[in-house]
């Protein structure tokens, strides 16, 4: 009897909760978009730079974006300076090189129209780095010369 009273009051314990059932589990999946980024900026913004044969030339650049990215840097005159003069004298040029940093904290060589892979941080970018350009100071002509040097990122 004991143990039919017991179950009794179990069993009225027990039954509001048997009535009541429990909700069933609720997913609730997040999304997000972000939208891609890319801001370049050579030279702090200003399109002109000089600088002297046997003086290396540091020019600052930076680079913000959030996808993988490669560099493609090219010379209109294949990294030779032209005289002004230089349809009447061909030979009127100052070769020289040109370094940048990619990102990693050295300075690598450019080839022409090439692209190389940007350094990323977990496909981010936040880069303040630099480029070199030197040649050598032997006795050129005398007059303005002049290069144009393209800078373009490309999506990898």
């Amino acid at each position: 009897m004991r143990k039919f009273m017991f179950t009794i009051v179990l069993i009225f314990l027990l039954s509001p909760y048997a009535l009541f059932a429990l909700a069933s589990p609720v997913d609730l999946q997040l999304n997000t978009t972000i939208p891609a980024v890319s801001t370049l900026q050579v030279n702090g913004g200003t399109d002109t730079a000089t600088f002297t044969p046997g003086t290396p030339l540091t020019i600052p650049y930076t680079y913000f974006g959030n996808q993988l990215v490669k560099m493609q840097i090219t010379s209109a005159n294949g990294f030779n300076l032209r005289h002004t003069l230089y349809e009447t004298y061909n030979t009127w040029v100052i070769p020289y090189t040109m370094t940048f940093d990619y990102g990693s904290g050295t300075q690598t060589t450019v080839v022409n129209g090439s692209s190389v892979n940007l350094i990323d941080y977990h496909g981010t970018y936040d880069l303040a780095k630099n480029m070199v350009f030197s040649a050598e100071n032997i006795n050129y002509a005398a007059g303005s010369y002049s290069d144009i040097i393209t800078f373009e990122v490309i999506a990898q």
